[in-house]
């Protein structure tokens, strides 16, 4: 039997939307196990042939925030390579020894590199709200060093600002939906769709590390440098933006 036919994206796809489910809550489960929410995943990169379906980097895309890229930048044909590639350097680091072994391999997992342990970011004193800007995430290598410009409203003279550690955690907020309003004609009755639920990925105030107070004259911005070194210390300095003469500082 000779058949021939035409097969378009859309029919193609909801063919194919059963295994896009099932790469969803493959995605969706390996997400809880780690102990995080599909909010707080900053970005999905695909590898493979398969994974350059665009219905299945819609469906994807769907189940993180609207600001996750879901992408498949990776060459198919190269992805093999890359992989070869990354584990010739893992293994260029092990000590010449007379021969390689399992045990020399797995070794160098037990020499961790020093990482943040708990986001760090700012807050106006006195906020009421527990939300605070992060500045250097966790998980960050050690040392490492962070400058930001804070902007300052005209005729400001004096800035305050807390430095925390800090916890990810996702906000929910509730959108109501507009009330279905039945036609005269319509004799079915619709059932009344849910509130629509937003998750946003946000930073919450832990442990206070310290603070610190600049009296401005008329620059625009509060210039502050977050330096945490490999032994967890943290330093912070703020000064008026072209005035870092006349800075504020701490150590923790």
């Amino acid at each position: 039997m000779d058949l021939s036919t035409s097969v378009n994206r859309m029919r193609f796809d909801g063919l194919a939307a059963g295994v896009y489910r099932q790469v969803g809550s493959k995605l969706t489960s390996i997400v809880n196990e780690a102990g995080f929410d599909l909010a707080q995943i900053d970005e999905v990169l695909l590898a493979g042939s398969s994974t350059l379906f665009p219905g299945l980097q819609s469906h994807l895309s769907l189940l993180v925030a609207p600001t996750t890229p879901v992408t498949a930048t990776i060459d198919p044909s190269q992805a093999i390579a890359i992989g070869c590639a990354l584990q010739a350097l893992h293994l260029s680091k092990i000590p010449e020894v007379d021969g390689l072994t399992v045990d020399a391999v797995l070794g160098l997992s037990k020499d961790k590199d020093a990482c943040l342990a708990h986001a760090i970011g700012f807050a106006i004193p006195g906020a009421e709200s527990k939300e605070i800007a992060k500045v250097i995430e966790a998980g960050a290598p050690l040392p490492t060093r962070r400058r930001i410009a804070v902007p300052v409203a005209t005729g400001t003279t004096k800035v305050a600002l807390e430095v925390w550690e800090g916890k990810d955690d996702v906000k929910v907020e509730k959108v109501e939906r507009a009330p279905y309003e039945k036609d005269e004609d319509d004799d079915e009755e619709e059932e009344e769709e849910e509130d629509e639920e937003i998750k946003t990925s946000i930073l919450t105030k832990s442990t206070l590390v310290g603070a610190v107070q600049v009296e401005l004259k008329s620059a625009a911005f509060l210039m502050v440098e977050v330096i945490v070194q490999k032994d967890a210390s943290i330093s912070v300095r703020a000064w008026e933006e072209g005035n870092e003469a006349n800075s504020d500082s701490f150590e923790a």
